[in-house]
């Protein structure tokens, strides 16, 4: 079926305009002291303060010294709260007597000290949530290298399991040797 174009006026000639002013020292925003966007940021590591009762584990809102504060946001965790207050998450991977965990802010989560058994274990507020490879090949241990636990050939068929921590938990891959796929 046929269906008639729409019909529409020309669009009114709009001829732009410079602002006049100047734009060196803009005010900052409003609610917020402090220097303006045109003087630079007033963050800084080394002088802001983390406010703790206004901190997440998403969400880290920092104390200036020009009186303004600055959020920061991530979609994911970056930090944790203990006793002692907020730390950022430390991924790199240590072994303990109770397996292979991060140094800090993923307690949560625990690698096998070997291939066989549980490779993976995830605290949940349901429980323990256990992951095994039924297809595990001996009992190899791990190699650390930062936040990444390589189980060499640690599968059948001589297959390479990587276990990598990462701030949202666990990414597992597995390799096949070279030739078989």
């Amino acid at each position: 079926r046929s269906v008639p174009a729409l019909t529409s006026a020309a669009a009114p000639k709009v001829t732009p305009t410079v602002p006049a002013g100047s734009f060196v020292n803009p005010p900052g925003q409003p609610g917020k002291p402090g220097k303006g966007a045109g003087s630079g940021s007033a963050f800084n590591p080394s002088t802001s303060t983390l406010v703790a009762s206004k901190t997440t584990p998403t969400e880290g809102v920092y104390q200036n010294v020009d009186g303004s504060t600055t959020d920061q946001f991530s979609t994911f965790p970056t930090r944790y709260e203990d006793s002692a207050g907020w730390h950022p998450i430390n991924t790199m991977l240590v072994a303990g007597s109770t397996g292979v965990h991060a140094t800090g802010g993923r307690s949560e989560v625990v690698l096998g000290s070997s291939s066989s058994g549980a490779v993976v274990s995830v605290t949940t507020t349901a429980g323990v949530v256990t992951f095994t490879h039924l297809d595990a090949a001996s009992s190899v241990s791990p190699t650390l290298s930062g936040s990444t636990a390589t189980y060499a050939d640690g599968l059948s068929g001589n297959r390479t399991l990587t276990e990598a921590l990462v701030p949202q938990g666990v990414e597992e891959s597995v390799t096949l040797p070279a030739g078989s796929a």
